[in-house]
């Protein structure tokens, strides 16, 4: 008998096991790179050295699946003392075609249509 047929899907199965276990081993830097973190560089030499490790390897996968910090919104205040625009007439924000008095500290009701 020819066994020739069926050791084809035998190199096929050693194959697809090679695979999943390289998705296994790094599994932490898919998961970095797939985040986008900004020590995806750090993670994937750390587990391509150390992944071996099952230390290593843990190390890499929480760099990777950490929580990201909240970005920090600045808004610029004015401070206290702080010289504004002189009190006068100015073009009204809410209504381009009128202006509108400002009293050096806020919009009064005051308005005019633009000369």
């Amino acid at each position: 008998m020819d066994d020739s047929g069926s050791s084809g899907g035998g190199g096929f199965v050693v194959l697809l096991m090679v695979f999943v276990l390289l998705a296994l081993y790094f599994t932490p830097t898919i998961i970095a790179f797939a985040r986008g973190i900004g020590d995806r560089g750090t993670v994937l030499v750390l587990n391509l050295f150390l992944g071996w490790t099952f230390v290593g390897w843990v190390v890499s996968l929480a760099m990777a699946a950490r929580s990201r910090p909240e970005p920090v919104v600045l808004v610029a205040q004015p401070m206290v003392g702080q010289a504004g625009p002189q009190p006068g007439w100015y073009r009204d924000p809410s209504d381009p075609s009128a202006e509108r008095w400002w009293d050096g500290a806020g919009w009064s009701e005051t308005r005019r249509a633009v000369s």
